[in-house]
């Protein structure tokens, strides 16, 4: 069950079968879980068995049970998983931008302080309409295509996309944006 960040003490540790694990619950920690888990470099098994060693300060017999436990914790105990397709934001790529904007609306700077992964994530949840650079890109990775749309507000669109996009290995996008680019350099094909 998710915490009320206004009474509830915020965990240290996540329960499996009936026995506490400390874990490191600081927002450095897992992002470094979440940027490993997305490291394309790794295998899936890799990446699990380094995430654990991470997250956990003496990792669980069950690793399949400790992962859950992780991911649990690390979701904030919501329901809901996030889909890949909604992503809006990465903690690799736009690092500049969410440091910037913490030290700004909130005067803390990421690099020296640790903060638990609920706080971290609470903050986070409120600062993009504050920081206009980060509000700008979330809403152009978020904006469809309308049939309303002239057909050059489309391909600035898509372009915006491409160039905003968060780059993995498979990008819906990047087919027409590669169109877009082409025809909004005059349609020549070497101008990519």
């Amino acid at each position: 069950m998710k915490p009320n960040l206004l009474i509830d003490s915020l965990p240290d540790c996540v329960e499996i079968d009936g026995k506490d694990y400390r874990i490191h619950p600081d927002h450095k920690t897992v992002i470094r879980v979440l940027l490993i888990l997305q490291d394309p470099v790794f295998f899936e098994e890799e990446c699990r068995q380094m995430s654990l060693s991470l997250f956990y300060e003496d990792k669980p017999s069950d690793e399949r049970q400790a992962f859950q436990a992780m991911m649990d914790f690390i979701r904030c105990y919501q329901e809901k998983e996030v889909d890949a397709e909604e992503t809006v934001f990465d903690f690799e790529i736009d690092s500049d931008l969410i440091f910037s904007a913490f030290f700004r609306v909130y005067g803390l700077d990421l690099t020296e302080v640790k903060i638990h992964w609920f706080k971290f994530i609470a903050l986070f949840a409120d600062i993009h309409h504050e920081i206009p650079m980060l509000s700008s890109l979330i809403q152009i990775r978020t904006a469809e295509l309308l049939p309303e749309m002239s057909d050059q507000q489309k391909l600035r669109l898509l372009w915006l996309k491409k160039k905003y996009r968060i780059r993995k290995e498979s990008d819906t996008y990047s087919s027409n944006a590669e169109l877009a680019d082409r025809i909004m350099k005059g349609g020549k094909k070497d101008a990519l």
